[in-house]
């Protein structure tokens, strides 16, 4: 059996194989047009939560091929019994917030968030953890956090609580779970979600969760705090960036993500 993990797009067919699997998701309200026909290649096609089979079914994939795999981790790697670590450079109550830097996963809505929610001389730490191939790309995602603070806030970055960048090259997954054991808080400002791998290793380590209601199929109300959203166009500044996702609908704004 061949499972291929990729974007649909990008599925590989082994043509030795007894059964193929793709193993996909999508963020928007549809696919992009003709991806049913690269879906249609396979016999069976593995999606992360419920509205992602209405998707692909809507696009055409024979229903019953499409089933729900919810998202999986080593529940091993986390949990209490691992002892508490720190991040250098933080203080107070840490929130963490670990992705691939990306306009799809919100860290404008989350640096604006935070900015607006805490004072300066709060004893709190926002931690984005995120990809970075070597220290000058990682200043550059904290130049890009300046500039939106000054530009788009009106605010001095220097005027605004403790907001640290920790790049993330090629963690293990026992890096990432000393990661999460170091936070007081993991928060996700995500627009589209489907699998959100971060959210769970969180939820495994016993640390609150604040994220997009409906991102993922495991995250409710009695489990975690949930910020309402709505749907809204994809605009077009970044379409160069998320080129498929220029002909679709993406959720991009979260309504009140007040931490």
């Amino acid at each position: 059996v061949h499972v291929c993990h990729l974007p649909h797009y990008g599925l590989d067919v082994h043509p030795n194989a007894v059964a193929n699997v793709a193993r996909t998701m999508w963020e928007t309200d549809r696919l992009p047009e003709r991806s049913a026909a690269w879906c249609t290649q396979v016999d069976e096609v593995w999606v992360p939560k419920e509205q992602n089979v209405a998707l692909y079914v809507d696009a055409g994939v024979p229903a019953e091929r499409v089933v729900v795999v919810p998202t999986a981790i080593d529940e091993r790697r986390y949990g209490h019994e691992r002892p508490p670590s720190r991040i250098a450079g933080t203080s107070g109550f840490v929130f963490l917030s670990l992705f691939f830097w990306s306009p799809r996963k919100g860290w404008d809505v989350l640096v604006r968030a935070f900015v607006e929610e805490f004072a300066p001389h709060e004893d709190v730490t926002l931690v984005i953890a995120g990809n970075a191939s070597d220290q000058r790309s990682a200043a550059r995602r904290m130049q890009e956090v300046a500039d939106l603070i000054r530009h788009r806030l009106g605010r001095s970055p220097a005027s605004c609580p403790r907001i640290i960048h920790l790049p993330v090259i090629d963690a293990t997954p026992e890096e990432i779970a000393q990661l999460h054991s170091a936070a007081d808080a993991f928060v996700l400002a995500t627009r589209g979600e489907r699998a959100g791998l971060p959210i769970l290793e969180a939820m495994a380590s016993g640390v609150p969760v604040i994220v997009p209601r409906d991102c993922v199929s495991y995250v409710a109300d009695d489990r975690a705090f949930l910020v309402d959203t709505e749907w809204v166009d994809v605009p077009p500044e970044v379409w160069p960036i998320l080129p498929f996702f220029a002909v679709a609908l993406l959720v991009l704004l979260m309504q009140a993500f007040a931490i």
